[in-house]
């Protein structure tokens, strides 16, 4: 069900008009279904209601921003954006540090 939702909320931060379109009617559908938006929400502890509230607002003040200020809701997938990973080197410890 977690992959359920951030699927949908990739798709809607995706900016593909079809998509934004099929997650927001997905989030407004008031359904029972095991897979409802309502369902997914309240399995996985989040108020739907507020998560929908959250997403819209969302949506609505990225469209006021221009594209390369625009943050993303989902991180990509562990990727460091781009960035490189810090490297410690590690030691073995010794007396000296008191163990």
């Amino acid at each position: 069900m977690f992959a359920v939702l951030q699927d949908a909320i990739a798709c809607f931060e995706s900016g593909n008009a079809r998509l934004v379109q099929e997650e927001e009617e997905w989030m407004s559908v008031d359904d029972d279904g095991i897979f409802s938006f309502n369902n997914v929400c309240e399995t996985l502890g989040f108020n739907p209601e507020a998560l929908r509230r959250g997403l819209l607002r969302w949506k609505a003040n990225r469209e006021r921003v221009p594209p390369e200020g625009r943050k993303r809701l989902i991180s990509s997938k562990g990727k460091r954006s781009g960035k490189e990973k810090k490297r410690v080197n590690a030691r073995p410890l010794t007396e000296a540090d008191g163990r």
